[in-house]
């Protein structure tokens, strides 16, 4: 099983090098610079978040893969402030029957994950309760920190290394800091995290896969580790490494999207967004932004285009709400201690979370949790059954065989 996933991982890279050789004349636009207003970045998160909880439907949420996407889709559409209460909703509706009588989920791995994956999707499920409110620590009478503390208490480097989806390093070190109170060894554990980082880093910086540095092993892992950027010399040293191969080695339009054959790929310039703003690269964040822009699609409202639409919206939808954040003052859009608040003005700032009044069962399962009541379904949904023709026909070979194991290279 290790050798598939390997070969999967070779091809899915050798399809983004062999894109990378198209060449660029199609984005004649120059690069812009010019910082958005915070109103706007959070009206496109919103936007995006609505596109894609209309194609939610929490009842596939059968393995570690669908769950971990649905799950994170959720989380950052109520981190960007859209109304998505009935989501919230069917989403726990979804998880009651999955959970053992201790909190601990007990869906299978997929089939291209790792054995300690589930460990990140309860992290994940937590992380969602908490932006929406809810006491995890009294859920439907589970302790879901105590279930996650005990998931995670035997665990080596070995399991964070080799069994466990590199995606999700960055996500589990941000929620075992936030409840370092009810995790055991909390400081050992995000230790062992990072030193899975440094495993996976080298003179060229972060090496998610061991085929050289990608904006989506950068913007997807490293975020989550940004409380170690100015307090830990060997991380900062991997981001600073790792800012110099991107822009050595990154394949940039003119408009300084990042590129995907002639096309500007929204993936990957949507995850280098969520890089660069998080590590203090404002004028490149700018570019990156105004970039993206360019790949919002004009007939769906909140879908990018790409080859896989979804796909590239979920990506979208990473960089922006962490631009969102970001812009507000917020490093990690994660960490469910700092939350976004309304002025008077309407512009987002920072505010430390408080428990939400509408905490117990009885409040959600009358539908009264505030303030997230959904117009998402309102949302046009995509339409993906046509794909993208590939002017490379070797381009295109390659990456239909790379297809069924892009999802666990990619997105778990």
């Amino acid at each position: 099983q290790t050798s598939v996933k390997r070969i999967a991982a070779f091809m899915a890279v050798f399809c983004l090098v062999l894109s990378s050789l198209s060449p660029a004349a199609a984005n004649a636009a120059t690069s812009d610079g010019t910082v958005p207003a915070v109103e706007e970045v959070t009206r496109k998160s919103q936007e995006t978040a609505g596109y894609l909880l209309s194609l939610a439907d929490y009842s596939t949420m059968t393995d570690t893969s669908v769950f971990y996407n649905a799950s994170r889709n959720l989380f950052l559409a109520i981190r960007s402030g859209l109304e998505c209460n009935d989501k919230v909703l069917s989403y726990i509706t979804a998880i009651k029957p999955l959970l053992d009588s201790e909190g601990k989920l007990t869906i299978p791995v997929a089939k291209w994950g790792y054995a300690n994956d589930v460990i990140a999707c309860e992290a994940y499920m937590i992380n969602i309760l908490a932006a929406a409110g809810l006491d995890v620590n009294n859920f439907d009478n589970k302790n879901l920190v105590a279930a996650l503390n005990e998931m995670l208490s035997d665990k080596t480097l070995d399991d964070y290394s080799n069994n466990l989806n590199c995606y999700h390093l960055g996500m589990l070190y941000a929620a075992v800091d936030i409840y370092s109170a009810g995790i055991t060894n909390s400081s050992q554990i995000k230790e062992l995290l990072l030193s899975v980082i440094e495993q996976k880093s080298n003179e060229n910086g972060f090496d998610c896969w061991g085929f050289g540095g990608f904006a989506d092993d950068y913007g997807t892992v490293l975020p989550g580790f940004s409380s170690l950027y100015e307090v830990n010399s060997s991380f900062k040293t991997i981001i600073n490494n790792s800012k110099a191969y991107a822009d050595n080695n990154f394949i940039y339009g003119d408009n300084g999207g990042i590129l995907s054959g002639s096309e500007i790929s929204a993936n990957s310039t949507a995850l280098a967004l969520a890089f660069f703003t998080t590590f203090d690269e404002a004028e490149k964040a700018a570019v990156l932004y105004n970039a993206l822009m360019s790949a919002a699609s004009n007939d769906v409202s909140g879908q990018f285009t790409g080859y896989n639409p979804i796909l590239a919206s979920q990506d979208a939808l990473l960089g922006l709400v962490t631009y969102q954040y970001s812009l507000s003052g917020i490093a990690n859009v994660f960490d469910t201690r700092k939350t976004l608040v309304k002025t008077e003005d309407s512009s987002n700032s920072e505010s430390d979370a408080e428990p939400n009044d509408n905490t117990d069962m009885e409040d959600i399962q009358a539908g009264t949790l505030k303030p997230f009541d959904t117009s998402a379904d309102s949302v046009e949904t995509a339409d993906v059954s046509t794909p993208a023709v590939y002017t490379v026909m070797l381009l295109a070979a390659v990456c239909s065989l790379a297809a069924a194991g892009v999802q666990k290279v990619r997105k778990i």
